[in-house]
């Protein structure tokens, strides 16, 4: 499904992406030639961060690590001038080998291109001493330390030599002519067309290898069926599979990305160009409340609410892509599903705490070590997932979450909204209200209003030689309450008295109309319960502390 969205994409944006057999790369350097081929000068493309400026080439080949195989008109050092910075006389050989290969390669493409004038410049150029003439260049070195990619310009074209349209016609025409795959039907165009035996390789997935990985790849025995092997195995044409690795590096590339850790990078776009695709990385990623209030606007309906959205979670899986996901619908049902997931997230809080949370700062409320590039792939995969197809969150996160309410972060407002809107998705339990619910009866939300009730009152009794803190307690309480609540209950009694009539009289009304409620206390509480009990601890506190405050 995602290689015909990304061969969709880029028959849809023509204009944006590169032709069939071109690609944008960063050429650093670039060199000046005359009509002649004689040297002029070295052009430094690099902007403040010494990136090279991105410039439409021949699309570049696929190394095994073996063998010369030079790209055409541009390459690093190694392959354009034969230099490298190795004293080892064999890799001065190899890199004679790959300097020769690249000039052989020119001079095929001369032909092809019924001797091309800027090719023969640059034939002429690299058959000359050239070195002599580079030397002298102040930018010399450094770009033979950098080992960067070059290409070559002929003055005053202001334009590189592998860009002009002879050229390219001329290198498409040559790759036809040696191309010695099969046609067979495209099984992404159904259209008849010689099959890609190698696919193209993808840059920008965060925790892939740097020279970039494979979505597809065929070179283990056990994948090869009735004796196919590589791209046969499953037919697609290389029109198609140069568009999805056109289209699928643009989209990485693009503001359209968003990275989560080494798990997790997802792709989204529209059919069309929408208001709602220009703010999605905001729900993504952003954690300013405000940021996210604004991307809520942008959820009210328009007219783009017919147009399909996509979104894609890719993960680093060694020299290849793993698919975490995929999901297609219409921009509104989206805009429905997220205004969802917000009202299920919503907690009442006394205090003026960000009502908004983005998929990443959820993610971080149940990861571990406080760093999201720890949390499982497969949970982060299948919680957004959940989010966007309108499914209760994986079981997975519930038992995570309950497992670090006793950290750093504690039974925070965005913990508790997680909790909350866990069980509110859950199919065919009781939804839990974004406020304290007095006719909320089961006995978990209960017994944590009881010990959020027993907490506050320790705390106002609390003196210098009775340090101990209930909060120290939760853990036990929340999974088998029978164990410690005759405890917090007995201690409650012994200081209860020691408080102002009016506090007495306080915390004694709410804590009596909890226990009415029950006649004994459970041995054990089960997740969901735990998952109550947090959320009534939590809105027992903030109703307090409402309260407290008027009084």
């Amino acid at each position: 499904m995602i290689v015909q969205q990304l061969v969709q994409y880029y028959e849809d944006h023509t204009d944006l992406l590169p032709s069939f057999g071109c690609e944008y790369k960063e050429i650093s350097f670039v060199v000046l030639l005359s009509k002649e081929g004689k040297f002029l000068d070295i052009q430094d493309t690099r902007n403040g961060k010494g990136e090279g400026k991105r410039m439409l080439v021949p699309q570049s080949v696929k190394r095994s690590g073996v063998g010369s195989t030079p790209n055409t008109l541009w390459d690093n050092l190694k392959y354009v001038f034969g230099m490298g910075v190795s004293a080892n006389p064999k890799q001065k050989e190899a890199l004679e080998e790959k300097r020769i290969a690249f000039l052989q390669n020119l001079k095929k493409l001369f032909f092809a291109s019924q001797k091309n004038k800027e090719v023969e410049a640059v034939i002429r150029f690299l058959e000359s001493d050239f070195l002599k003439a580079l030397e002298k260049h102040p930018l010399w070195k450094e770009i033979v330390d950098l080992n960067t990619y070059v290409s070559f310009s002929i003055d005053p074209t202001n334009r590189l030599v592998c860009q002009e349209s002879s050229i390219i016609e001329a290198l498409a025409t040559l790759s036809k002519n040696e191309s010695k795959e099969k046609s067979s039907f495209c099984l992404v165009t159904g259209k008849v067309g010689p099959v890609a035996r190698l696919h193209p390789t993808i840059q920008g997935v965060y925790g892939a290898q740097g020279s970039g990985a494979s979505l597809i790849s065929y070179n283990l025995d056990s994948v090869e069926s009735f004796g196919k092997e590589q791209g046969h195995n499953a037919p697609i044409s290389e029109a198609a599979s140069f568009a999805y690795g056109a289209a699928l590096n643009h989209l990485l590339d693009s503001p359209r990305k968003v990275a989560f850790n080494q798990a997790m990078t997802l792709l989204f776009w529209a059919k069309k160009k929408t208001p709602f695709e220009a703010v999605f990385s905001d729900f993504l990623k952003l954690s300013s409340s405000d940021s996210l209030t604004t991307f809520l606007s942008k959820c009210e309906e328009g007219e783009e609410d017919d147009f399909p959205f996509y979104v894609h979670a890719l993960s680093p899986n060694g020299a290849r892509l793993s698919v975490r996901f995929s999901f297609e619908g219409a921009v509104g049902e989206l805009k429905e599903r997220i205004r969802k997931h917000f009202e299920d997230l919503e907690v009442y809080s006394a205090a003026k705490e960000p009502e908004l949370y983005s998929i990443y700062s959820l993610l971080h409320a149940f990861s571990p070590c406080h760093d999201v590039q720890y949390v499982s792939p497969r949970l982060a995969g299948e919680f957004l997932f959940s989010i966007l197809s309108g499914l209760p969150y994986p079981r997975e996160l519930l038992s995570n979450l309950l497992g670090r309410l006793s950290d750093e972060e504690g039974i925070s407002h965005r913990r508790v909204s997680l909790l909350k809107a866990w069980i509110n998705r859950a199919q065919g339990v009781v939804k839990m209200r974004p406020s304290l619910d007095l006719s909320n009866q089961n006995i978990g939300y209960l017994l944590g209003r009881l010990f959020g009730v027993l907490e506050i009152a320790g705390k106002k009794f609390r003196t210098k030689k009775n340090t101990q803190i209930t909060h120290s307690l939760y853990k036990t309480a929340a999974v088998v309450p029978e164990r410690i609540f005759p405890h917090l209950l007995n201690r409650y009694d012994r200081y209860i008295n020691s408080l102002t009539v009016s506090d007495t009289d306080y915390f004694q009304k709410i804590k009596d109309s909890i226990m009415k409620s029950f006649t004994s206390l459970p041995s054990n509480l089960s997740l969901m319960a735990q998952a109550e009990f947090a959320i009534g601890y939590y809105q027992q506190k903030q109703q307090i502390f409402s309260e407290i405050k008027k009084r």
